[in-house]
C-alpha cells in the first residue's frame, strides 16, 4: 500500500501539470453536518420509523439502488439526490466549514503555479455557491459540478474529461500549454474518486481514512494503471506539496 512515508522517502523530482481536487470531505467538511440533512431526508422520502442514519450513509455509500431498496422505497437514487439537494440549498451559509488546511493547500498549489481544477459530484448550483462564499473560486481553473444522469457522474471519467476541456480551451485562449493526461494527480476521498481517476496518466491520492478500506477492497494496490497514495489527512498531502520544486527550480533543473 502506497503512503505518504513512502512516496517522501525520496523528494518528489517532478511538478505535476495540474492537481485535480474532490469537494465534499476533501477540501470542505461536508461530513458535519451529513447527519442533520439525513435526518430531513428521511422523514421527507424514507421509512418510517426512521432505521439508524449511519446505516442508511453507509450503504448509500455501498450501493446507491440497494440503499433505495431498503430505506427509500419506490424511489430512485436520482430522486434522493434532489430531494437531499434541495436541502443543501437551505442550507444556512454559516454552517459551512473548510479543512483547516484547505486554503493553505490552495495558496501553495498557486504560488508553484500548479494548475487547479475542481471535480465534484455535488450539483454546479450548490458547488459554486459554497465556493464563492469561501472565496475560492479563483484558484481553479475548471469548476464541474455533478450532473443530472449518473452515468456522468463519478466514477464515471467524464467529469474529469470535461474539467479537461474547460480547462484547455482557457488556457488555448491565453496561449498557454494544453493539459494533457500522463502527469496529473488527483485528490479525494471516495471510491468514486478513485475509480474516476483510475488512469495511467493520473496519480491517486485519497485522503481521511474512513473510506481506505472500502477503496482498499476496491481497487489492487499493484493495478497496472497506477496505485493510491492513503493519507490520513490533507495536512499530510500539504507535506507532499512542500517537498515539490516551485517552477524557477524545476526549469533551471531541466537545462
Amino acid at each position: 500500500m502506497p503512503s505518504i512515508e513512502h512516496l517522501l522517502k525520496r523528494p518528489i523530482q517532478k511538478r505535476p501539470d495540474a492537481v485535480l481536487f474532490d469537494w465534499d470531505d476533501t477540501l470542505f467538511d461536508h461530513a458535519h453536518y451529513v447527519h442533520e440533512l439525513s435526518i430531513k431526508l428521511m422523514d421527507a422520502i424514507g421509512e418510517k420509523p426512521h432505521p439508524s442514519v449511519e446505516e442508511m450513509n453507509a450503504l448509500w455509500h455501498k450501493n446507491k439502488d440497494l440503499c433505495c431498496k431498503t430505506y427509500f422505497p419506490g424511489h430512485t437514487p436520482d430522486d434522493v439526490l434532489k430531494v437531499w439537494g434541495k436541502f443543501m440549498k437551505e442550507m444556512p451559509q454559516e454552517r459551512l466549514v473548510l479543512f483547516p488546511d484547505t486554503i493553505e493547500v490552495l495558496e501553495s498549489l498557486k504560488s508553484k503555479g500548479i494548475p487547479i481544477l475542481m471535480v465534484s459530484n455535488k450539483g454546479p448550483e450548490i458547488l459554486h455557491r459554497e465556493l464563492e462564499h469561501f472565496g475560492l473560486s479563483h484558484y481553479f481553473e475548471a469548476i464541474v459540478g455533478g450532473h443530472d444522469e449518473r452515468k456522468n457522474r463519478k466514477p464515471s471519467f467524464y467529469p474529469i474529461e470535461k474539467a479537461l476541456n474547460e480547462a484547455n480551451n482557457r488556457r488555448l485562449a491565453r496561449g498557454e500549454k494544453k493539459l494533457m493526461l500522463g502527469n496529473l494527480w488527483y485528490v479525494g476521498d471516495h471510491s468514486d474518486d478513485a475509480g474516476a481517476a483510475r488512469s495511467d496518466g493520473i496519480q491517486r491520492f485519497i485522503v481521511g481514512e474512513k473510506n481506505h478500506d472500502i477503496i482498499k477492497n476496491h481497487h489492487d494496490d499493484n493495478d497496472p494503471l497506477g496505485g493510491i497514495v492513503y493519507l490520513k489527512g490533507l495536512n499530510e498531502f500539504k507535506d507532499i506539496l512542500n517537498s515539490i520544486p516551485d517552477e524557477k527550480r524545476e526549469n533551471v533543473i531541466s537545462r
